[in-house]
């Protein structure tokens, strides 16, 4: 078996993906050929690579760039026996509106043998995935994403040891939330509730973000409770950040309903989340116990939720140490071990449907 993947994204959680892919499809003896030259955005060029590089099947990573390529080259694909898959972070427009009829046609109309979803909820009662939609969870990977002791993760970031730390981790941008942290900061300080914490951005932030930051440096000097990691974070770093950190922030905005590279990496690290009050991510930890959520898009409840946060950790250690064995045991759930497991389950599947054009491959 031979799978010809096409990923030319390299930002973003998009590589460490790739990267994961290659490994899992190792592990199943199953060879690839990877391809990230835009110019393959053409589905005669895409299905022609894979023919003369004798690959059965055709993975598309990130589905959102490439809808309409995905369908025009699931139907050339599949005159010539060759399955089309792929994954699609945002897969809550499954559910949506418009967009839920857009999607459903889509796959309807396509020959798109399978579409890899991360979120268990769709797959809930009236939310049953269609044949052509599969659970494949966010991953990490243990022998990468290494373990260390807060202690000793603080000491190398240059981070104290006393403050209740909260995590922003990733490309620092008003999609990530990081301008709303930064106002609920701000409150923070005006109400001289900020006690022992300390924010840490760790990632490239946007113009404006900057910007705000250095406004906020500047206004209240020594004792704003915030600092910038402001460049791109080496994968071979990234874990320190997640063991350094007491919280992890997710402050996406409203429209923004999935899951996160960055949730999965506090779950592997044991550390509790705080996450706005909708989509994948507030069911997660709601459901689960795995941290604290605010009213989505609000700065002031974000603060209060901060500083609750901040108490528990330093006055009721049995919650948090709790909260951070429920992360971890959640987190074990997304390791490459279990990611390879869905992903074959679901690749396998392609056989049992009827025309579609791995049947004849599978």
């Amino acid at each position: 078996m031979k799978i010809l993947l096409f990923e030319p994204g390299t930002e973003g959680h998009r590589p460490v993906i790739l990267e994961y892919t290659k490994k899992m499809l190792k592990s199943l003896g199953m060879q690839y050929f990877h391809i990230n030259d835009l110019s393959y955005r053409n589905p005669y060029h895409l299905v022609k690579a894979a023919r003369s590089n004798q690959c059965h099947a055709i993975y598309i990573l990130t589905l959102e760039d490439n809808v309409l390529l995905a369908w025009a080259v699931s139907w050339y694909a599949w005159l010539r026996g060759i399955a089309v898959i792929c994954i699609y972070y945002n897969y809550a427009n499954l559910k949506q509106g418009w967009k839920s009829y857009a999607w459903r046609t889509l796959l309807a109309t396509s020959k798109i043998g399978l579409v890899f979803v991360s979120d268990e909820r769709l797959n809930e009662g009236v939310n049953a995935y269609s044949k052509k939609i599969a659970y494949l969870p966010d991953p990490w990977d243990p022998a990468d994403f290494r373990e260390y002791r807060q202690a000793e993760a603080r000491s190398f970031l240059n981070i104290p040891s006393a403050p209740t730390v909260f995590l922003l981790f990733g490309m620092l941008d008003e999609r990530k939330g990081a301008d709303l942290l930064l106002a609920a900061l701000e409150h923070l300080m005006s109400a001289q509730c900020v006690g022992s914490m300390l924010v840490v951005l760790a990632g490239k932030p946007s113009a404006a973000v900057h910007a705000e930051y250095q406004h906020l440096s500047k206004k209240y000097g020594v004792d704003f409770p915030c600092v910038l990691h402001g460049h791109h974070i080496p994968e071979s770093s990234v874990s320190r950040y997640f063991f350094a950190t007491d919280y992890v922030l997710n402050c996406y905005p409203r429209w923004f309903q999935v899951s996160s590279g960055g949730v999965t990496r506090a779950l592997a690290a044991g550390r509790p989340l705080i996450v706005p009050a909708h989509g994948a991510n507030h069911s997660l930890v709601m459901n689960k116990a795995l941290g604290y959520a605010y009213e989505t898009e609000s700065s002031n409840s974000l603060a209060d939720v901060m500083c609750h946060a901040d108490a528990v950790r330093r006055s009721q250690r049995d919650v948090w140490d709790k909260m951070s064995a429920n992360c971890r045991a959640e987190g074990l759930k997304r390791t490459l071990t279990e990611y390879r497991d869905w992903f074959s389950s679901g690749f396998d599947s392609l056989g049992k449907y009827d025309k579609l054009g791995a049947r004849h491959i599978l």
